[in-house]
């Protein structure tokens, strides 16, 4: 072979090379530009990143599993996340902020299981729900309330303005002490600084199951429970929806539903609300 021949070959392998190199580049890009498109395509405060409040004792919707977050609402939270592809930073706060703070836009969401009320709906938009709920009056065996009307007139705890919202609808000349968590609250009941609190029925089973000196009363139905989001942003919103729908219809919600309400059946509202839920 002549050196003219090998050097033409020569050239054709190098402009190879370079071709190759070049598709290769244009796909790792495509790759990656595709990557950033469905973290960035959805507006948060913070690009690629979903910043949520959190409470840390509110078995079994939001608390901590040792340092990490866990609960029903906690992981419905990680799974949209990692739909939208964005990355979530927990900020650990008392529900009382957690409203007004995605109101004002400091964070974007929240594991709060917010009752959708007219007054929070001016503050806050909410996502499809995601329970319905049912609240209970928790109280000692010594000195229990089957109802809510029997606890008339008595100091009653409270953790969350919807709470205090049931007491003060339910029961007769209450007289209403709040707390920051139910933690507080059940400490309250035990040294006798209140005569019950009321808590979400979820909640409070597990709490009746956990503790062989708290009883429940009967339950009164409270309304839809869903995610806060702000009310600005109706396309983190619209994201948001679109996710549960697919948890829903996947059956991740039910699933999610009865590992951590096992002894709760999942409400027929709750499954009628979306196109297609899955058992």
């Amino acid at each position: 072979m002549n050196k003219t021949i090998r050097t033409a070959i020569a050239a054709v392998a190098a402009l190879g090379l370079i071709a190759l190199s070049a598709c290769g580049t244009a796909n790792d890009k495509s790759g990656t530009e595709q990557t950033a498109s469905s973290s960035t395509s959805v507006p948060t405060i913070k690009t690629g990143v979903l910043q949520v409040a959190f409470a840390t004792a509110d078995p079994p919707s939001s608390y901590l599993d040792g340092n990490t977050p866990a609960g029903y609402n906690v992981d419905l939270i990680n799974k949209i996340a990692d739909g939208l592809g964005l990355k979530v930073e927990w900020k650990s706060a008392d529900y009382s902020v957690h409203i007004p703070n995605i109101a004002n836009g400091t964070w974007d969401t929240s594991t709060q299981g917010a009752l959708v009320t007219p007054e929070r709906k001016k503050q806050v938009a909410f996502s499809e729900p995601i329970d319905y709920a049912q609240a209970v009056l928790i109280s000692l065996n010594s000195a229990k309330f089957s109802t809510f009307a029997d606890a008339a007139g008595k100091k009653i705890g409270v953790y969350t303005d919807a709470h205090q919202k049931v007491a003060e609808e339910q029961i007769p000349n209450v007289q209403i002490v709040k707390f920051q968590d139910q933690a507080g609250a059940l400490n309250a009941l035990r040294i006798g600084q209140v005569d019950g609190y009321v808590n979400g029925q979820n909640s409070g089973l597990k709490q009746a199951a956990d503790n062989s000196d708290l009883v429940l009363s009967k339950s009164v139905s409270t309304g839809q429970v869903a995610i806060p989001l702000p009310k600005d942003n109706e396309k983190l919103v619209k994201a948001f929806d679109e996710q549960l729908d697919k948890l829903a219809a996947d059956g991740t919600l039910n699933e999610l539903h009865k590992k951590y309400y096992p002894s709760v059946d999942v409400p027929e509202d709750l499954k009628k609300a979306y196109d297609t839920f899955s058992e």
